[in-house]
């Protein structure tokens, strides 16, 4: 099991005039684990949270806010099963919640990984969902499609 919290702050200098920075801090907390089911099922999970203000600054504070706050969910359960030939197989469900916006993202990601190397996988998948598994960043919900993961492993 291993436990993260990180704590980001996105206040752009007066040089940047990128919107993806928008004054805002967020901190986030996360979890993942592992837990061998069965000599050939490993069960592996991911809770995080995040929550985020961001300050309206030069919106004359809209009627005395002086910034709005998120909430931010996200929950993946993940099942590997190992298979014949140095293969495993991989699915995993994954959802993410807005508090606010009450709006709800969630669906699956599928993977075939080669475990031919002692310290190294190699795999290859499909996620369907549009959302990215990393709270540290907003998502533009552009996540989805076929992807490559080399994984090491100790």
């Amino acid at each position: 099991m291993l436990f993260k919290l990180s704590h980001l702050d996105s206040e752009a200098t007066p040089a940047q005039l990128d919107p993806r920075y928008d004054d805002s801090t967020a901190d986030v907390i996360s979890t993942d684990w592992s837990v061998q089911l069965h000599r050939r099922i490993e069960w592996v999970g991911k809770q995080a949270f995040k929550k985020k203000l961001t300050e309206l600054g030069g919106l004359g504070g809209l009627g005395g806010l002086s910034g709005i706050e998120t909430n931010t969910s996200l929950s993946i359960q993940r099942l590997n099963f190992d298979i014949p030939w140095n293969l495993s197989l991989g699915t995993e469900y994954r959802r993410l919640y807005q508090k606010e916006a009450d709006d709800v993202r969630s669906g699956f990601l599928g993977e075939l990984m080669w475990n031919g190397f002692e310290h190294l996988g190699v795999g290859m998948g499909y996620n369907f969902t549009d959302f990215s598994s990393d709270l540290r960043f907003d998502s533009n919900y552009s996540e989805y499609g076929w992807f490559l993961r080399l994984q090491g492993r100790y």
